[in-house]
């Protein structure tokens, strides 16, 4: 009965594409799955339930506000000091002993980054205030910085921790903070930026991706505000100003001259309106989808500027806005790897381990701290190609049944002829690669779940599915399509059964996972 429900719901993550929802005013469990799924990572059946039975107003409250006794704590790894310390007279040390100090550094950042990515994905996976995760997911794919190029562990470590604690505050104020922040500084080359020989990487950039969006300034804007960006290095003891290494000269940003400093010089380009369309369009793109009801994007871009930049009050209005419940809006935004990995062990109710959904993102394309360059993931269609579609239905088994490496190895190295492929075979090794556990099995099974919901027959199987795992509900031609398959399988032989031949589907219907 397992893999006949594994199977069933492999087959309805194809058909999602084309399901509808229903036009409604009401607040009912649609609409809170909605709210839990975009502002979240989803939730079982029960708390969509408790989450609709608190109202608009109280379901909104609770989701933006979260509730008080979430607090994060932090890691044990990190609670661990090493006892690697630079020595002081690390220079005139010979090439061969600092190499072997510097050897003995990276492996202690990678695997303290390791950890650090096991630890954000449990964390996604069991909080009680997921607004904040995804705020912190999103400015994670926003201002991006890589464990790649930056290299430490701990400036990559305290800059995510940033983003949650400021994630849900205001824009200005974080867009300052992480002008200083010593991973954005060593990232995009602002710690080289000096009055002798200015640095325009970040200038561009926090115009371009950041605040203003391509072709809304001048290379003398960039060159100006680089001016303006001048002075700031890393120390170990974090980021500090040199004031020596400013340049202290008048410069010129928008058509304003003044001795301006970094702060001055974000402000003036948070003044201009085009900064209000990027920042709340790429909001509106992350939590509505890339088609927005008409007139949105303007309302709240005003709504942006009016609340000086802060988030609350337009995220509090978006989640309430009756636009945001238009059945065009459910279900037209397709998941990134992390989303869809934690959003399946959220619905099960089940806590794989953190290691799991971050190995599998890594397959699937999204690296955590590790954003493939400065503009991030690009999202969307790019999700989706016939090769990942067929791996997020691998991942999605695993999550749901379990899995051991040789299973792995037999789903990602068989060639055509049953062998194994000695390359193909590598690459699952690279994939485990640190993974010292060889299996995991989840406790919650789909098996149970259906007996607790006293769900016995094909049709009720697949309400209750439906029910835990879409975002919106099916069509009646699709509800038939689930329940004949669920007939078929129920005489096929399990020896002859493979999972991914329910991916026999048009190419069109591969381009979409959404909600």
């Amino acid at each position: 009965m397992t893999m006949r429900l594994t199977s069933l719901l492999l087959l309805i993550a194809i058909i999602q594409t084309g399901l509808t929802a229903q036009e409604t005013e009401d607040f009912g469990p649609v609409q809170a799955q909605h709210l839990l799924n975009r502002a979240g990572f989803g939730g079982t059946p029960e708390e969509v339930k408790s989450l609709a039975q608190m109202g608009l107003k109280g379901a909104v409250d609770w989701i933006v506000d979260g509730p008080s006794e979430d607090e994060v704590s932090m890691p044990e790894f990190l609670r661990e000091k090493t006892n690697l310390r630079r020595p002081q007279n690390f220079q005139k040390l010979p090439q061969k002993e600092k190499r072997i100090f510097q050897r003995k550094m990276r492996q202690y950042d990678q695997r303290q980054m390791e950890n650090y990515r096991s630890w954000w994905a449990e964390r996604l996976l069991t909080t009680r205030f997921p607004l904040e995760e995804k705020m912190a997911l999103f400015w994670h794919g926003y201002f991006t910085s890589s464990f790649r190029t930056v290299r430490r562990s701990n400036l990559l470590i305290n800059q995510n921790d940033l983003f949650r604690r400021e994630g849900l505050g205001n824009f200005r104020s974080l867009l300052r903070r992480v002008a200083k922040d010593p991973a954005m500084l060593r990232y995009l080359d602002n710690d080289k930026n000096r009055k002798k020989s200015p640095n325009e990487n970040f200038a561009r950039e926090v115009m371009e991706l950041f605040t203003l969006g391509e072709g809304n300034y001048t290379e003398d804007d960039i060159k100006e505000t680089a001016r303006a960006l001048t002075g700031w290095v890393n120390r170990r003891d974090g980021a500090r100003f040199i004031p020596r290494l400013h340049d202290h000269g008048p410069k010129t940003i928008f058509g304003r001259t003044g001795n301006f400093d970094i702060d001055d010089a974000l402000d003036i380009i948070l003044d201009r309106d085009e900064a209000t369309q990027w920042v709340s369009g790429r909001l509106l793109h992350y939590f509505v989808g890339p088609e927005l009801p008409e007139g949105m994007h303007e309302r709240y871009a005003k709504l942006l500027r009016a609340s000086d930049w802060d988030l609350r009050p337009l995220l509090k209005t978006l989640f309430a806005d009756q636009q945001f419940y238009d059945p065009l809006v459910l279900g037209n935004r397709i998941l990134g790897p992390v989303e869809y990995l934690v959003g399946i062990g959220r619905r099960l109710g089940e806590n794989p381990p953190g290691w799991l959904i971050v190995k599998f993102a890594d397959q699937l394309g999204q690296s955590l701290m590790n954003p493939p360059n400065v503009k991030g993931w690009e999202g969307g269609d790019a999700w989706i190609t016939t090769s990942s579609f067929m791996q997020r239905g691998n991942f999605a088994r695993y999550l749901i049944e379990g899995f051991d490496r040789r299973s792995v190895i037999k789903d990602f190295a068989m060639d055509k002829n049953g062998k194994v492929d000695g390359k193909m075979r590598s690459g699952v090794g690279m994939m485990m690669r640190g993974v010292r556990q060889r299996s995991w099995r989840p406790e919650t099974r789909l098996r149970e779940l259906m007996i607790v919901a006293g769900a016995k027959t094909s049709e009720e199987i697949v309400d209750q599915l439906c029910d835990r795992f879409l975002g919106v509900p099916v069509t009646a031609e699709a509800r038939g399509t689930l329940i004949e398959f669920m007939n078929k399988e129920k005489t096929a032989s399990n020896k002859r059964f493979r999972t991914r031949r329910v991916f026999n589907v048009s190419e069109d219907l591969l381009r979409r996972v959404v909600h």
